[in-house]
């Protein structure tokens, strides 16, 4: 194998690894108490998960802890 096709091979490896995170705009309710947020993470090929959250602001701190998401699902 030449350098210029082991290159093109790792190259290729590489975008087939890729993993990443997509987040939608977050949207907030008048009060600045709840706020929705999509998430999809791709993890590969055949490895794609995400959720819509509901946030809630408890004491001046954001967290998803205390509500269960509305949508979550899990792709192959």
């Amino acid at each position: 194998m030449t350098r210029k096709e082991k290159l093109t091979d790792d190259s290729q490896k590489t975008k087939l690894d890729l993993s990443f995170l997509v987040l939608s705009e977050i949207v907030f309710d008048t009060k600045h108490q709840l706020a929705l947020l999509k998430y999809l993470v791709v993890c590969g090929p055949h490895c794609v998960h995400g959720a819509t959250l509901i946030m809630e602001n408890v004491d001046g701190k954001w967290t998803a802890n205390a509500r269960r998401p509305c949508a979550q699902f899990i792709g192959d």
